[in-house]
C-alpha cells in the first residue's frame, strides 16, 4: 500500500491488510473509522494481519461512527503537503507478513 504525499494535489494513504477464507467471527482487526456493521459478508474471512494507521481509531472514546471519523478526517488533513501543522507528511511507514497454509486442492 501506497501512502503519503505523492504530488501536491494527490494525497494516498491506507491500511495494508492480509486476509484469508475464514469465519468472520474470529476476525479480530478492523481498519480504522470501520465498525463491524460495515464489514461485509462476501467470501467470509479472516484478517491475519493489518497495517497500523498514523493515528489508533478513537473507538473506545464511546464516540458515534460520524464523530469517530470526523477526528480521523481532520488528522488525515493534518497530514496533507499544504498543511501547516507540525503533522504534515507524517505518514506511516510500515512493512507487514503473516505465515499463511495453503490446503491443497
Amino acid at each position: 500500500m501506497v501512502t503519503g504525499n505523492l504530488f501536491a494535489d494527490m494525497i494516498v494513504d491506507g491500511q495494508s491488510s492480509i486476509n484469508q477464507r475464514a469465519s468472520k467471527m474470529l476476525q479480530t482487526d478492523l481498519h480504522v473509522g470501520v465498525d463491524w456493521n460495515d464489514v461485509q459478508t462476501i467470501g467470509e474471512f479472516q484478517t491475519l494481519t493489518l497495517s497500523k494507521w498514523i493515528r489508533d481509531d478513537p473507538r473506545a472514546r464511546n464516540l458515534t461512527k460520524s464523530e469517530r471519523r470526523e477526528i480521523l478526517q481532520q488528522y488525515a488533513l493534518e497530514l496533507a503537503p499544504n498543511s501547516t501543522s507540525e503533522n504534515k507528511n507524517r505518514y506511516a511507514d510500515t512493512v507487514i507478513w503473516a505465515d499463511v497454509t495453503i490446503k491443497p486442492v
